[in-house]
């Protein structure tokens, strides 16, 4: 469902040709069928400093694999990743791929300045999974008045803080609730999270 999504939303910028960029081309490499035609739009950004080539070159020479495309799913290794960028290396921004083509909507109201602390969960239990924390809405800051709201979902909840802080808000939501019927699946969230691949960006620059 996620690859699905995935393919849905984004697309891929081949790396620009031209003599000032030969140097790195090998290392912009990327599988086209990871990407579709969404409005989200991905690429390898123009110039790369000799200093930042030298280092993939060195892991490459230390068998640390170069990974073809960050994005399918297997990121062990070394690359030039992508960033949001459109063709002509701007940004390509969520706001400008989502948000305006939805702001219309009767059903969207966003809300500024106006951070989620938590998840609200309630504890539902069956016989094949044991104790599994459900989502009934949020808890957020109005920063203009620094009062807390509650907000119920009726459906559902999604969370799309990024990689860093989707998995810290679900750790800081759930934990409490988990610790409440056993360590078995507080261990079992802690397993999720530490899934999560690190991941470095090194723009070195010497003087």
């Amino acid at each position: 469902m996620l690859r699905s999504n995935q393919l849905q939303s984004t697309r891929i910028n081949p790396p620009i040709p031209g003599p000032q960029f030969e140097a790195t081309s090998s290392y912009k490499t990327y599988d086209p069928a990871v990407y579709g035609n969404g409005p989200l739009q991905l690429g390898f950004q123009g110039y790369v400093t000799d200093s930042t080539t030298g280092f993939v070159r060195a892991c490459e020479a230390a068998n640390i694999p170069i990974v073809n495309d960050l994005n399918s799913g297997n990121g062990v290794g070394v690359k030039l990743g992508t960033a949001t960028l459109d063709a002509r290396l701007r940004r390509s921004s969520s706001y400008d791929s989502f948000y305006k083509q939805a702001a219309g909507r009767s059903n969207l109201n966003v809300l500024n300045q106006a951070p989620v602390t938590s998840i609200n969960t309630e504890a539902i239990s069956d016989a094949h999974n044991g104790t599994q924390a459900k989502a009934t809405g949020v808890n957020f800051v109005d920063q203009s008045t620094s009062l807390v709201h509650k907000v119920t979902a009726r459906k559902e909840v999604i969370v799309s803080l990024g990689a860093f802080h989707s998995p810290q808000l679900l750790m800081l939501s759930v934990r409490t609730l988990f610790s409440l019927h056993g360590s078995e699946n507080d261990a079992n969230l802690s397993r999720a999270s530490d899934r999560r691949k690190s991941s470095k960006s090194l723009p070195l620059s010497l003087l």
